[in-house]
């Protein structure tokens, strides 16, 4: 019975997550596509790309939030394949293809995320497992874009519709719901506020790093398999040593790697991993502190991750300037993951 369960859930999450692969990477091999070809319309593309970050990272928590309403995660994410496809198709028309393609990655992220998070609550492999697969798709999307190769574009939507009609086929489960003492309702405010400002200030060291480097082919791929690597063990790790363990470790294992070190690409690797291993516990503890909206809390870390951009774009001269503000961030974002992790805990028990 339980290896059934796992070999289920197994096939669930392995299906889920090539549709998130697939979501991001025609959403980026679109944009790249549009972005190359206009190279002479420099305003117009800024537009463009505010646009989608703005539908497809910012809509998340009003999608996520339908979704847990109507409790229908599979419908989303196939919503959110279909849209995305038909956004590929208008690839011709840039601002309705941006359009499309933002709504579709929305969608399909809080659906597909509400799906991962419900296979084992509490655990966060299967989110890790999830989310892993995205950075992938960015990177090699963002590369066929950019070599303008359009004869991608039929097969990858023979991909996606594929995927589409295969999610069809599983039974999602639906878990018990727990129901929290009084008390500890009043810590969940607390628990999401402080979590939330971990994720906002992981974004903002993200976008404060001076990696040119990144731009050559392999140091690229490399950097992000090992941001998509962290992704993917990190759930695992943190279900056997512990949130708290595997997020403190992390995070300050990474920070001097990534601050001091951003010349020497092998070092980054290494801290890149390191910081991404927060990633899938900072979502499935957010969406654990809220179980009846874990569709809202999966869109929350994302819209934290715009706000850290924005943030980025306020304080990039102070962060350029110098390291210590860069390490005062780093600070505030341990500080706040260890606090929020500690109310998690207590809600918990």
């Amino acid at each position: 019975m339980i290896k059934d369960i796992m070999k289920n859930n197994l096939s669930i999450i392995t299906t889920y997550s090539i549709g998130h692969f697939y979501v991001d990477f025609i959403c980026s091999f679109v944009l790249s596509l549009i972005i190359f070809q206009n190279t002479n319309n420099v305003t117009s593309i800024a537009s463009l790309i505010v646009i989608y970050n703005i539908i497809a990272f910012g809509t998340q928590p009003f999608f996520g939030f339908i979704i847990d309403h109507y409790k229908k995660p599979k419908i989303g994410a196939i919503t959110g394949l279909l849209i995305s496809t038909i956004g590929l198709i208008f690839f011709f028309n840039p601002l309705i293809a941006t359009i499309l393609l933002g709504i579709g990655n929305a969608i399909y992220h809080v659906g597909g995320g509400v799906i991962a998070l419900n296979l084992e609550p509490s655990k966060a492999k299967y989110p890790g497992i999830y989310v892993a697969p995205g950075a992938l798709g960015l990177f090699l999307g963002g590369l066929l874009g950019y070599f303008q190769i359009q004869s991608w574009i039929f097969l990858v939507i023979g991909i996606i519709l594929s995927v589409a009609l295969i999610t069809l086929i599983h039974k999602i489960p639906l878990p018990k719901i727990p129901k929290f003492k009084e008390k500890k309702i009043n810590l969940i405010g607390i628990v999401l506020l402080l979590l939330l400002v971990s994720v906002c200030m992981r974004s903002l060291i993200g976008y404060s790093l001076n990696l040119e480097w990144k731009y050559l082919f392999i140091l690229g791929l490399v950097l992000t398999i090992a941001i998509a690597s962290g992704k993917f063990f990190g759930g695992f790790l943190a279900d056997k040593y512990g949130f708290m363990k595997v997020g403190m470790i992390g995070l300050i294992v990474a920070a001097p790697l990534l601050v001091f070190f951003q010349s020497i690409p092998i070092i980054v690797f290494i801290g890149a991993f390191c910081f991404n291993l927060v990633m899938p516990i900072t979502l499935t503890a957010l969406a654990e502190a809220i179980p009846n909206y874990k569709g809202f809390a999966f869109g929350l870390t994302t819209l934290s991750l715009v706000i850290g951009y924005l943030l980025f774009l306020s304080l990039k001269n102070y962060l350029v300037i110098g390291q210590i503000f860069t390490v005062i961030v780093i600070f505030i974002n341990i500080g706040s993951l260890y606090l929020g992790l500690k109310k998690y805990e207590e809600i918990k028990t």
